[in-house]
């Protein structure tokens, strides 16, 4: 489990350093979906076809769980977005990685 925590710390911490954009360029494994508007869309292409933008997103692991198989698991917790790194945080709510 504490992988899978670490994991997670790893990439929001590589997103503030980095880029929300490099960061899931980096993380999100190739065969990944998201959900853009309510559909599913293959997040590679999505995060391929974004601009590098100054905004800030940030999140931290608040639960996480595995199945014993040790081959499923997920976390969620808060996450927040600044429009650069100087302003004030404008968005706010929990996601969940699975």
């Amino acid at each position: 489990m504490e992988h899978l925590i670490q994991s997670e710390k790893d990439f929001a911490a590589y997103s503030v350093a980095n880029s929300t954009k490099e960061a899931f360029q980096k993380y999100i494994d190739s065969s990944s979906i998201m959900f853009d508007n309510g559909k599913p869309v293959k997040a590679i292409d999505f995060w391929n076809k974004r601009e590098k933008g100054p905004g800030v997103l940030n999140w931290r692991p608040q639960y996480a769980e595995i199945a014993a198989s040790g081959d499923f698991g997920y976390t969620t917790g808060p996450w927040t977005f600044q429009p650069t790194a100087a302003d004030s945080v404008v968005a706010r709510g929990q996601y969940i990685t699975v």
